[in-house]
Order: structure tokens, then sequence, then C-alpha cells
């Protein structure tokens, strides 16, 4: 039973920086669709403003 317990403690070892580089993309890419989407509802004029909101918004989840 031991040495089952060291792979998967092996294997394991990486797991927590893969989920933080996935998580990573993901907020990218939902902040670019996000960012594009209030560009074409709001227009670049006040683009600025929103941007500024919704990083404001999203910063607790990415820490």
């Amino acid at each position: 039973m031991d040495i089952v317990m060291q792979l998967f403690q092996k294997q394991s070892a990486t797991w927590k920086r893969i989920v933080e580089i996935h998580n990573e993309k993901v907020m990218d890419a939902v902040k670019a669709f996000v960012d594009e989407a209030l560009e074409e509802i709001v227009g670049s004029h006040s683009s600025s403003s929103t941007t500024n909101k919704l990083e404001e918004l999203l910063r607790p989840y990415k820490e």
C-alpha cells in the first residue's frame, strides 16, 4: 500500500500548478470575450471605464 501512496503523491505533485495555469488561461479568455462584448454593446468610447470596473470585479478571483 505504501508504494501506491508514493506513486500517487509523485504523480499529483504538479496538479496544483496545472490548475493554476488553466485558471489563468480561462480568466484571460473570459476577460477578452467580455471586453469585446462590452465594446460591441457600449462602444469603444466607454470601454476604458467598463474595463476598469470589470477588472475590479474580477480581482478577488485572480488571487
